[in-house]
């Protein structure tokens, strides 16, 4: 009868076949459960086989910090994943939330923007519990009124 072809759709969408490293879990762990972070950067390390842990950004680091943090992959023509502890009052009601960014910017060479796209799924499935998923291209995407507005969308 010829070749016959199976296709898995369960797992529809590209995969770049890049690993989470055990290290990314845990401490993103440590920021949703312990608040040890204000926040955390994530890159693909240069083999492009792994997701790493760049930088754990301690509970005296800024919303700024994490800013300039993406900022210098960029000026490198980079792209990063991130996770920041946002803190906010809406309404008379203090909240947190767990805000996971995907800095993809508009300066990226095209191969980042593959490779950060196409292995987002397998971060994002890690991080049980995620709060809000920010797509950040640019600086009006960072700007700290646009998180707030993502966070606080609920309580509007």
């Amino acid at each position: 009868m010829g070749d016959t072809r199976y296709i898995n759709f369960n797992n529809a969408g590209p995969s770049s076949g890049v690993a989470v490293c055990d290290d990314c879990v845990k401490v993103f762990f440590e920021i949703k459960r312990d608040h040890k972070w204000n926040y955390v950067i994530y890159k693909i390390t240069d083999d492009l086989k792994n997701i790493v842990v760049e930088e754990r950004g301690g509970t005296h680091k800024t919303y700024q910090d994490f800013v300039n943090k993406l900022k210098e992959a960029e000026k490198k023509g980079q792209c990063r994943y991130g996770l920041f502890d946002v803190k906010f009052s809406c309404n008379d009601i203090h909240s947190e939330k767990l805000a996971f960014f995907i800095w993809n910017p508009d300066t990226a060479s095209i191969r980042q923007k593959m490779i950060y796209s196409t292995s987002v799924k397998a971060l994002k499935q890690r991080f049980n519990g995620l709060h809000i998923v920010i797509q950040c291209n640019d600086e009006t995407d960072l700007a700290l009124s646009h998180v707030f507005e993502k966070c606080s969308a609920k309580y509007v």
